[in-house]
């Protein structure tokens, strides 16, 4: 079993997170705002986003002393305001190995009672393993 945390981002992730999302294999099953290559600009740009707001809804998973991932809850609004997306992503050679459990942690420690009725996901097609 694969120990690992999930807390908030901090600056001195930023070498663990460009090396992490610099990654063909993350980045396709992403949305547009990771790219290769992913620069520390885009990795600086990110964490400052990650922490811009408390309580904080994206935070790092954190294998073996580095971050190497990510898991956010992402609340919707209007008609959709108790709804959430998750996103995640954890980088190899962690992989899925703690991914599941990093899911279930956060979906149950990031959300207040009665802020969220449904928890979703989008995972891409071709993501089989999401």
């Amino acid at each position: 079993m694969v120990d690992f945390k999930i807390r908030p981002w901090v600056p001195g992730d930023l070498d663990d997170l460009v090396e992490a999302a610099n990654n063909i294999e993350i980045a396709k099953n992403m949305d547009g705002s990771v790219s290769i290559p992913y620069t520390p600009e885009k990795g600086r740009q990110f964490i400052a986003f990650a922490t811009s707001e408390t309580p904080y809804r994206i935070m790092a998973i954190e294998v073996g002393g580095k971050a190497a991932g990510g898991i956010g809850l992402h609340p919707q609004t209007d008609i959709y305001s108790k709804n959430a997306e998750l996103g995640y992503w954890l980088a190899s050679p962690t992989g899925g190995k703690a991914l599941s459990r990093a899911q279930g942690k956060w979906s149950i420690t990031g959300l207040k009672p009665g802020d969220i009725d449904r928890i979703f996901a989008r995972p891409f097609g071709a993501n089989t393993g999401s």
